[in-house]
């Protein structure tokens, strides 16, 4: 998924301009959060279209998107959560 993304210079659009997918990681949960509902929307809309009408290249490019931003955002929540814990609590997980 994020090799595509590299090989076809995916840019995500946002308040702050065109993002790379690079870009993402530096977005803040609620940015990421606010980015994947409108990308979300955008892919039920195409999803409303004609079921006869072959997908568009943007409608693919689309739901890229959407797939790359949800996997960051899952990440970073993982990411914030492992923050909280305490030093204890960390050392627990890595005891097998």
């Amino acid at each position: 998924m994020f090799e595509k993304a590299s090989k076809i210079k995916l840019r995500f659009p946002s308040s702050k301009g065109m993002l790379t997918t690079e870009d993402l990681w530096d977005l803040s949960l609620q940015q990421l959060n606010g980015l994947a509902k409108d990308l979300n929307k955008k892919v039920k809309e195409s999803a409303e279209h004609d079921f006869l009408e072959v997908k568009s290249d943007s409608d693919t490019i689309t739901k890229l998107q959407f797939d790359i931003v949800i996997q960051v955002l899952t990440k970073k929540k993982q990411d914030a959560a492992l923050e909280n814990l305490s030093e204890e609590e960390l050392k627990k997980l890595l005891t097998p």
